[in-house]
């Protein structure tokens, strides 16, 4: 399967950072530093799935998962609640800093050393169902798209439900943007999720709209969750295919995360929200993930939305070390340099 252009301010093939580029902390090149290099075309998804690829998506992951599905939501999030954010790996902790400011706790990936960082910034909200926080396999997406864009990124460590529900997460939202767009500059900034953490990601992003405040250059969004009631005509078809996500565990997990508020209210469903107004945006997701039907019926309504679906890949695929994750992250990097870098 190919991907799937839906309109907006890119074209058909988006541009790209080569991996590897950008270096330091700083916002901007740095005076007698070369500046970044230009954004480099990206073809199409491929047609045909890597090897690994398609061992992850049908062998590995049904495999690793079948326990993990079994077990009570209960039981998980005390499980992580012991656990807390995973750390950083080796490799990639001396580029990360771990503070407090606006809207709580978060991390900062500083850019791979070697040139000159781009002059945006990504601030990343990281998925797992508005229920559990930051785990290791992030972190492999975090540090490709790191290479990618060369940008530092902003990961906030969002209240959770369930000791808290979409308003007082999107507030922590809110503050985290406030902050980094104020010290950067709105149009330097995109927004970025995986799964929930795109869901919130395109919320905080028509909350922002809804009050005529600064919009974000873009939002990149993988796997966005868009329908907390999975309530998507095609998603029991879906469900056949995902190793990972189940009808229950979305619908449990997406009234937890709505508190008082109606599953169907635009602020917990970001599906429901009107598309007009929003920065550009780019969403790559696999053919076996239940969250396909959100992609695709956002990017319905949406001309502003491209959307980039990769043949027989799963979940939340870019947080595998795998061809297509690379792909995913060169394409999101090169489109927010293309709104965010110029």
């Amino acid at each position: 399967m190919t991907g799937k252009d839906t309109g907006g301010g890119a074209g058909s093939a988006s541009p790209s950072s080569p991996s590897g580029t950008g270096a330091g902390t700083g916002g901007g090149a740095g005076q007698g530093r070369a500046a970044p290099a230009a954004p480099a075309a990206v073809p199409p998804p491929p047609c045909a799935p890597s090897l690994r690829g398609l061992l992850l998506s049908r062998l590995l992951l049904p495999v690793a998962m079948r326990r993990r599905r079994a077990t009570p939501i209960s039981e998980r999030i005390s499980a992580d609640r012991a656990a807390g954010p995973a750390r950083p790996p080796a490799a990639l902790a001396p580029r990360v800093r771990e503070e407090d400011g606006p809207g709580g706790r978060r991390f900062v990936l500083s850019p791979p050393t070697g040139a000159a960082p781009a002059p945006w910034r990504i601030l990343y909200f990281h998925g797992g169902g508005y229920l559990f926080d930051l785990i290791d396999p992030h972190w492999t997406l975090l540090a490709g798209l790191s290479a990618a864009s060369g940008a530092e990124i902003a990961i906030p460590l969002y209240p959770l439900a369930p000791e808290a529900e979409v308003e007082q997460g999107l507030e922590a939202a809110e503050a985290a943007w406030h902050a980094l767009a104020g010290a950067q500059g709105a149009s330097r900034v995109v927004l970025c999720g995986d799964s929930a953490g795109g869901g919130l990601a395109l919320s905080l992003a028509c909350r922002l709209r809804d009050r005529g405040l600064p919009l974000p250059a873009a939002l990149a969004l993988i796997a966005p969750w868009l329908d907390v009631a999975a309530a998507g005509p095609d998603q029991r078809r879906l469900a056949r295919r995902d190793a990972i996500l189940t009808p229950g565990f979305l619908r449990e997990a997406g009234t937890l995360w709505a508190g008082g508020r109606a599953v169907e209210a635009p602020s917990v469903s970001p599906l429901h929200a009107a598309p007009e107004g929003l920065p550009p945006t780019m969403i790559a997701v696999g053919d076996r993930d239940m969250l396909l039907s959100d992609a695709r019926r956002w990017a319905a309504k949406s001309p502003a939305t491209q959307l980039r679906v990769y043949s027989q890949m799963f979940h939340v695929f870019p947080a595998a070390d795998i061809p297509e994750g690379r792909h995913a992250l060169a394409a999101l990097a090169g489109f927010c340099a293309a709104h965010a870098g110029g």
